[in-house]
């Protein structure tokens, strides 16, 4: 009987440790995504263009190029599985994008706060870039 129940309560504390662990995994941490840290309230702007090319970055999640008559600029919006089912993008479409725009391994890029496709606004960040994928948006200060 106690070795059921040594074997039943490890059984028990491997799930918590498991579960406990999953958050951080699905980037909940702010600190765990550099660009979350250089996001800049100060820097943000509009920019509207096409999407002429669409990455996946397995650290920083989902990135477009979008282009307009003033050039090319990549643009960091957020991890795809929170994008994809909330929002449609492909190559060719046109978008636009409120951000705060920052240096990046010495190029211009932006974090993008919102991303917004015919007619429909997908919310990605608060106003001081804390993700909403990362759930520290939902609890109460």
């Amino acid at each position: 009987m106690k070795k059921s129940l040594i074997v039943l309560f490890s059984i028990f504390a491997v799930l918590f440790l498991i579960v406990s662990e999953l958050p951080a995994q699905r980037g909940s941490g702010q600190g765990r995504n550099r660009e979350n840290r250089n996001y800049n309230p100060a820097t943000v702007e509009t920019v509207t263009g096409t999407i002429a090319d669409i990455n996946t970055v397995t650290t920083w999640g989902l990135h477009v190029s979008l282009k307009n008559e003033k050039g090319t600029i990549s643009v960091h919006l957020g991890p795809e599985w929170f994008i994809k089912d909330k929002l449609s993008i492909s190559k060719g479409d046109s978008i636009t994008v409120v951000g705060s725009r920052v240096k990046q391994d010495g190029a211009d890029v932006i974090i993008a706060k919102s991303v917004r496709k015919n007619g429909i606004t997908l919310l990605l960040r608060d106003d001081n870039g804390i993700p909403k994928w990362s759930g520290q948006g939902k609890r109460r200060r």
